[in-house]
């Protein structure tokens, strides 16, 4: 007889961050209420998290990649599942009743596809985000407080979330794109859930602890993490909607990107100023990824641009970006 199927799905990506998982794995191991599985994705660690999990839980599923694949590790975590939802996260502790919290959202709704907790931070317990407030040139900034309501919210994109895992064929089998690394894989999936006439959901009263450590800036450089994000939003940008509004909203896309740049200059960033044109040369020259990406996104198309573009918030987004965000 083959095993019983979990319920909930657990996927965690990890990097170099065993302190995290010293953090996170005795809460995660000790659900009663609810049947799951955990699956470990290690991107290549050179610290002992690897060896930690596997002689400390070894009811842990662990997949060691050989290489750091970045946010395609999720993928490689979802080939695995066999839950009926998922949970997709990265160093964060969780409770059941979150778990739970977000299950009742996303059967309560068909529209939803993906149902997303609010995050606080572990220690301090201050919160870190409720949503992305995001502009219609692709860029954002993140809100860290809800406060007029505790229903759920839309918005695009989050860096952890739970869905059905039988509804991911509606956003081309796949939770991030391959080849996007890191950063602004989170902004494309919520565009392809918005293509396939879906929701993303903020839920409020469903908290989620994040225990980070910071350990991005001191694998990759500040210009290698620019130019990941500018490519990334840009080619989001240019395969999402349809040809005309793609080139109605274009002025204005490359403008603030324009204005970023001279902004980096002004401040003495010439890291930043230089990271941005090199992405949008990038993209300039590589007309064949831009091409193929966009084919994937429309063949996913259900829903219009208007209902694509509900979550972009302009006003709300100069607001934050000039006033702080709250």
């Amino acid at each position: 007889m083959g095993r019983a199927e979990p319920e909930f799905s657990i996927i965690i990506m990890n990097m170099n961050t065993c302190d995290n998982l010293k953090i996170q794995l005795p809460v995660l191991t000790s659900f009663k209420k609810v049947a799951t599985e955990i699956i470990l994705v290690d991107n290549a660690s050179s610290d002992e998290s690897v060896s930690f999990v596997k002689n400390t839980y070894p009811q842990i599923k662990v997949i060691a990649l050989k290489k750091n694949v970045g946010t395609y590790a999720m993928n490689v975590g979802f080939q695995q599942c066999r839950g009926k939802f998922v949970l997709y996260i990265g160093d964060m502790v969780l409770s059941e009743k979150m778990l739970l919290r977000l299950r009742k959202v996303i059967d309560k709704d068909s529209s939803v596809f993906m149902a997303v907790p609010r995050i606080i931070n572990y220690f301090s317990k201050k919160p870190e985000f409720a949503g992305e407030i995001i502009s219609r040139s692709f860029y954002s900034v993140a809100r860290k407080r809800v406060t007029h309501s505790l229903l759920p919210i839309e918005i695009l994109s989050a860096g952890c979330g739970m869905f059905r895992r039988e509804s991911i064929r509606q956003v081309g089998g796949i939770i991030y794109d391959p080849d996007y690394f890191l950063y602004g894989e989170d902004v494309d999936l919520g565009v392809r859930i918005r293509l396939a006439g879906k929701r993303a959901v903020l839920v409020p009263d469903a908290v989620i602890e994040h225990a980070h450590l910071p350990i991005t800036l001191r694998t990759f450089s500040r210009f290698h993490l620019r130019f990941l994000t500018e490519r990334n939003l840009l080619v989001t940008f240019l395969r999402s909607f349809t040809w005309d509004n793609t080139v109605l909203w274009s002025s204005y896309a490359f403008g603030m990107r324009l204005l970023s740049a001279a902004k980096d200059v002004v401040k003495g960033d010439f890291n930043t100023a230089a990271a941005r044109l090199y992405a949008w040369l990038w993209v300039a020259i590589h007309p064949a990824f831009v091409w193929r990406k966009r084919c994937f996104s429309q063949k996913l198309r259900r829903a219009s641009d208007s209902y694509v573009m509900k979550p972009f918030c302009e006003k709300d987004f100069f607001k934050a970006f000039l006033f702080g965000v709250k």
